[in-house]
C-alpha cells in the first residue's frame, strides 16, 4: 500500500488535491515526495517545510510562487525557523536571508554552522552589532574573518572572539591589550588563552581582569599563588571562595588579618580540616558561624562550637543539616529562641 502512495507522490501527473490528501501520509518518503512535487499546494509546502524544509527549496515550482507571492520565503521562514541549522539549504534561501531587513532572520543566519565561508564574510560587515557578534562566536569562520573583527567598533564583537575556538594566539595577544577592560576580561576567562597571556593578564591594571583569570579554570597554580598576593581584596576573595583552589594557597587566608576575606574563606566547601579547624578558633564570630554552617565541617569540630559563646555561631550550627544528632539534642535546650527553633527545624532532629 505504501508504495502505491510512493509511486502516487512521485508522479508528475498526480494533481493538487490527491497530494493535499498524500500529504496525511505517515510515511516518510511520501511526505518528502509530496514536498518536492511542483503540483503540491502552497498551503501544503508550508506545514512540510517545518519536517523537510531541504525537499521543499528543491521544489522546482518555487520561483512561480515566489512572482505569485513575494511573502512565500518570509512564510517559509516563519513556519520554520531553525531552517538554517539544517545542511544543504540552497544558496538561493540563504542569499534571500542576508539581504532581509529584518535582523532576526540574518541572525539565524549567523548562528548557523551550515553557511558557505563567502556568507559568514559578507555577515561579518553587517551594520548590526548583534550579527557581528554572532559571526565572531561562529566556529566555523575563518581566521582571516576573525582578524577583521578583532579591531571592530564595538567591544563583544571583539570580546567574542576570545571565546571563539579558531582564534590564534597572536589574535588573542592583540585582544589582551585591548583598550577595554571588558575585552581583556574574556581573553582572561577565556578556556583557549594560554598560559603565558594569563600570566600577562595578572598583572591587567583592571582588578576585574585579574579576577577574571581566577575565575578561569585552566589557570595554572603558579599563577594562582601571584594572585593569592594581589593588594586587591576582591581577588583573594575570588580565591577563597573558589572549591578548585588548592589549600595551600588558601590556608594562608585562614590567618590574613582581613575580616571580610576569612569569612568568605569559611563558606568554601573544597577547604581542608586544618583550614576549618584554625577557622572554628578565629576571633570573628561571623567567621566561626560560617564554619558552622559548612557542610564539610567534621563533626568534632562542630561540637566544639556547641559550646561558642556567640549566639550567631549557635544559631548557624543549629541549622546544619550535618550537625550530629547528639549536638542538636544539646543545643535544643539552648538559652536563645532562635537556636532552638533553628534545631526544630532542622531534618536531623526527632523528638
Amino acid at each position: 500500500m505504501e508504495s502505491n502512495l510512493l509511486q502516487e507522490a512521485l508522479n508528475e501527473n498526480t494533481n493538487a488535491e490527491r497530494l493535499r490528501e498524500l500529504a496525511r501520509s505517515g510515511d516518510e518518503s511520501v511526505l518528502k515526495a509530496v514536498a518536492t512535487h511542483p503540483n503540491t499546494p502552497p498551503d501544503i509546502l508550508l506545514d512540510l517545510f517545518y519536517y523537510f524544509p531541504t525537499h521543499v527549496l528543491n521544489n522546482p515550482i518555487l520561483e512561480f510562487l515566489i512572482l505569485e507571492n513575494p511573502n512565500f520565503f518570509a512564510e517559509l521562514y516563519e513556519a520554520n525557523n531553525k531552517v538554517f541549522s539544517y545542511e544543504d539549504i540552497p544558496l538561493f534561501f540563504i542569499q534571500w536571508a542576508i539581504n532581509q531587513p529584518d535582523e532576526y532572520i540574518r541572525l539565524a543566519v549567523a548562528s548557523s554552522e551550515n553557511i558557505p565561508e563567502f556568507i559568514l564574510e559578507l555577515l561579518a560587515k553587517d551594520k548590526s552589532t548583534e550579527i557581528r557578534r554572532l559571526i565572531a562566536l561562529n566556529p566555523k569562520i575563518p581566521n582571516h574573518i576573525l582578524d577583521k573583527l578583532s579591531i571592530d567598533k564595538d567591544i563583544y564583537v571583539r570580546g567574542n572572539i576570545a571565546y571563539n575556538p579558531n582564534t590564534k594566539e597572536q589574535t588573542l595577544k592583540l585582544l589582551s591589550q585591548d583598550i577595554s577592560y571588558e575585552v581583556r576580561g574574556v581573553v582572561a576567562e577565556s578556556s583557549i588563552t594560554p598560559d603565558y597571556i594569563l600570566e600577562l593578564l595578572t598583572k591587567d591594571k583592571s582588578f576585574y581582569v585579574r579576577e577574571k583569570v581566577v575565575r578561569n579554570y585552566n589557570t595554572p597554580i603558579y599563577l594562582l599563588e601571584e594572585l593569592a598576593k594581589d593588594k586587591e581584596i576582591d581577588i583573594r576573595v575570588a580565591l577563597a571562595v573558589d572549591t578548585s583552589v588548592p589549600n595551600h594557597i588558601l590556608e594562608k587566608f585562614a590567618t590574613d588579618e582581613n575580616d571580610y576575606l576569612r569569612r568568605m574563606l569559611a563558606i568554601n566547601t573544597g577547604i581542608s580540616e586544618h583550614i576549618l579547624e584554625i577557622l572554628s578558633q578565629d576571633k570573628c564570630s561571623q567567621v566561626r558561624a560560617r564554619v558552622a554552617d559548612n557542610s564539610k565541617t567534621p563533626d568534632h569540630i562542630l561540637e566544639k562550637l556547641a559550646t561558642d559563646k556567640d549566639d550567631s555561631v549557635r544559631i548557624m550550627l543549629a541549622g546544619n543539616s550535618n550537625t550530629p544528632k547528639h549536638v542538636l539534642e544539646k543545643l535544643a535546650k539552648d538559652k536563645h529562641y532562635e537556636v532552638r527553633a533553628r534545631v526544630a527545624n532542622n531534618p536531623n532532629f526527632t523528638i
